[in-house]
Parts: C-alpha cells; sequence; structure tokens
C-alpha cells in the first residue's frame, strides 16, 4: 500500500475520546512524560485564549509496534479488541500535549489537577485556589459538570455566563492532526527521526533510541 496524509481539525473533546478509548498510543522510542506545572498552565492559557497549540502528527499502527509504558507515557492502555472497528494511531510529534490534555480532563491522577478561577480567570495546579475555582476534569464528566454548576450557582450566580462560555471554549477548541498512514515500522522510526532532528525539543539520547530501535529491526 502507497503512504497517504492527511491533514484534520478535530475538537478537544472528540480527541479525548479517542485517547479515552486507547486509539491513540506513544511509540517506545518517545520520550518519559517531563512537562512542569508551568508548561501545563501555559498550555491552557494558550487554549482558553484560542491560541494555536501546534499540530499534532501521528502515524498509523500497524499493531505490533512496541509502545511506551503507560506509567511514563500517562497514555491510556490501549484496547484493540474492543476497538478493532477503529484504526488506531502512535503520536510521532504531540506526545506532552497529548498526555497534559488527556490526564487534566480524565481525572485520574492527581498530578494533572488543574482548576480555573473563573472570577480572576487564572489557571493552577495542585489544590483548589477558591470558591470559584473549577477542577478541568469535571468538563468532560456530564455528572461532576453539573455539580460544578451547582456549586458556583451558590456561589455566585453571575459566574455561570462565565463557566458556560470557558466550557465551550475548551470543548470545542480545535486542533490540527496530520495522519501518515501505511507506514511500516522502519519507516516510523525515520519518520521521527525527521522530524526532530531540527528541532532542540529533543536530546541526542531520545534521537539515538529511535535509532537504536530501527537498526534492531534491520538486523
Amino acid at each position: 500500500m502507497h503512504k497517504s496524509m492527511e491533514l484534520q481539525t478535530t475538537s478537544l473533546y472528540k480527541l479525548f475520546l479517542q485517547m479515552q478509548d486507547g486509539l491513540i498510543q506513544v511509540p517506545v522510542f518517545q520520550r518519559s512524560y517531563s512537562w512542569n506545572d508551568q508548561n501545563i498552565i501555559d498550555l491552557f492559557n494558550s487554549i482558553v485564549s484560542g491560541f494555536p497549540i501546534g499540530i499534532i502528527i501521528l502515524a498509523n499502527d500497524n499493531g505490533n509496534f512496541p509502545l511506551k509504558d503507560f506509567e511514563e507515557s500517562f497514555f491510556p492502555k490501549p484496547n484493540k479488541e474492543h476497538n478493532k472497528y477503529y484504526p488506531h494511531y502512535l503520536v510521532i510529534d504531540g506526545v506532552q500535549r497529548l498526555s497534559t490534555l488527556y490526564n487534566c480532563f480524565n481525572g485520574d491522577n492527581e498530578k494533572f489537577n488543574v482548576w480555573y478561577d473563573l472570577k480572576n480567570k487564572e489557571f493552577s495546579v495542585g489544590d483548589k485556589q477558591s470558591d470559584c475555582s473549577i477542577l478541568l476534569s469535571s468538563l468532560f464528566d456530564q455528572k461532576e459538570y453539573f455539580k460544578t454548576i451547582k456549586k458556583i450557582g451558590v456561589v455566585n450566580e453571575e459566574l455561570l455566563n462565565e463557566l458556560d462560555d470557558f466550557y465551550y471554549r475548551i470543548k470545542e477548541f480545535e486542533l490540527p492532526i496530520y495522519k501518515v498512514n501505511n507506514l511500516d515500522s522502519d519507516e516510523l522510526s525515520t519518520l521521527f527521526q525527521r522530524i526532530n532532528v531540527s528541532g532542540s525539543r529533543l536530546s541526542k539520547e531520545d534521537l539515538d533510541r529511535a535509532e537504536k530501535y530501527t537498526n534492531n529491526k534491520k538486523n
């Protein structure tokens, strides 16, 4: 099959659902999660302001490419049996952003407890800052979101419009996704190296790990 490439956009909410279903995974040569609290806050400040946060590059998963351990990537475990009728993808560029987004909205890891103060319009990581703060993980959980509406209504009814606006700005925020299909394992490793070789985001160790995997496949 010939390689094919497509550029599409998807909402943050739809991307979250794809990750929740285990359709997007991290290949073994990617780096482990490394962002700090300020990186997380900067990402959400860009999103709520409507600024672009960069393109996400995915490649098809051929079904046998080794994956990064979920304890290092913070991605959900794959569930290929349950989702065998849907295409699966590996992240070539955007691991830190996707890990952050998924975990902040999933709510199962306290490391990613991100709050937004509706009154002061500020993000924070860790503990709740005020009675006007909402937890981001409540936005994509219907029951929790209704609880949040009630709590904010009691504290300051005037902030309900602000909450509604914030909710849709987050949920409908669109990300550009570049998908590369029909790659074999060697091509996938090479793509990763070529995308990152000119930037400073990855260390030599990261690139060596990808090259080592490619060489091992050839031997």
